[in-house]
């Protein structure tokens, strides 16, 4: 498992980095500081076939940071 903070959109190929960290069976979360109007969960959604990944899950990571967890897809495991 990566865990990768996401500030704004030129923060976004920083997924290729993390997908290339994890085993085939891993995971990516992706965090980012909630109620931006410039930078949402669409924006890391959007990219993540970009960096080879899906996203599977959000969550609340914390009371400032939502988080979406993205995987490698099953047909390219």
């Amino acid at each position: 498992m990566v865990i990768v903070r996401l500030d704004r959109v030129p923060d976004l190929p920083l997924l290729v980095e993390a997908r290339n960290r994890i085993v085939p069976s891993g995971m990516v979360w992706a965090v980012w500081p909630k109620g931006r109007k410039a930078f949402r969960e669409d924006d890391i959604r959007n990219f993540g076939p970009t960096a080879g990944l899906v996203d599977v899950k959000v969550m609340s990571f914390s009371d400032e940071l939502s988080g979406l967890k993205l995987v490698i897809p099953l047909a390219q495991r």
